[in-house]
């Protein structure tokens, strides 16, 4: 069986093997040989997507290190344009609400302040977002936080209606138009005490519409001739 060398001398039992234990990608090892590099060069150029976080812990790409946090790329981008430093951008859930939607109360010298209280020392401050976000981060490593009071409130389920059948409907105008009638008709019927099944599957009395309808008519005609 074949053995390879590096520039060392160190014996591999494949060229796999020799660039995992160079933490290289395979690929990366071939492509460079084939662009003129030595073998040294090829083992030992640093990678450039590699990138450790602030903990100092090596990933071989910015995508590894941002699917480790939880975080989408786009999110992990927009951050650092938006002036996070590392710690910040990766150690701060996208869950988290600080000061989205606040107004500043003043600003000086270019920079915006905020009126902010804080849900874990229930203390109130004046903060810069940057003074905000290190202000959370001391909590969070501290271990004293309750990350729910930082995150958004959750919108509540609307609330359904069911009929006689147990189908669930997601409003009363719904559950009228699926029978048929109209929904003022069906909180009629209810006020005068008609069942649920009574007052979905009684068909509208057409002709009493007609009089009434007939009956307003007559009335707007009253009233325009008696001006």
């Amino acid at each position: 069986m074949p053995k390879y060398h590096d520039h060392l001398g160190n014996e591999f039992a494949s060229k796999e093997d020799m660039c995992r234990y160079y933490g290289i990608n395979s690929t990366t090892f071939f492509n460079r040989l084939k662009a003129g590099m030595t073998l040294e060069e090829a083992l030992t150029s640093p990678n450039l997507y590699s990138c450790t976080d602030h903990k100092g812990i090596f990933y071989k790409s910015k995508s590894e290190m941002v699917n480790t946090y939880g975080l989408k790329y786009s999110l992990f981008t927009h951050r650092l344009r938006k002036g996070w430093t590392l710690e910040e951008t990766l150690e701060i859930s996208p869950e988290i609400i600080l000061l989205r939607g606040k107004w500043p109360s003043f600003s000086l010298n270019g920079e915006d302040y905020y009126t902010y209280k804080c849900p874990t020392c229930n203390n109130q401050f004046v903060f810069t977002p940057a003074e905000c976000r290190q202000h959370y981060l001391r909590h969070k490593y501290s271990g004293e936080i309750n990350e729910t009071l930082y995150t958004k409130t959750p919108i509540r389920k609307l609330e359904t209606v069911t009929d006689h059948n147990n189908n669930e409907y997601s409003s009363l105008r719904a559950m009228a138009k699926k029978y048929c009638i109209a929904v003022s008709t069906l909180k009629a019927r209810i006020r005068r005490g008609w069942s649920l099944e009574k007052a979905l599957t009684t068909p509208p009395d057409k002709t009493c519409i007609r009089a009434k309808r007939t009956l307003n008519a007559q009335n707007k005609i009253q009233g325009s001739s008696g001006k």
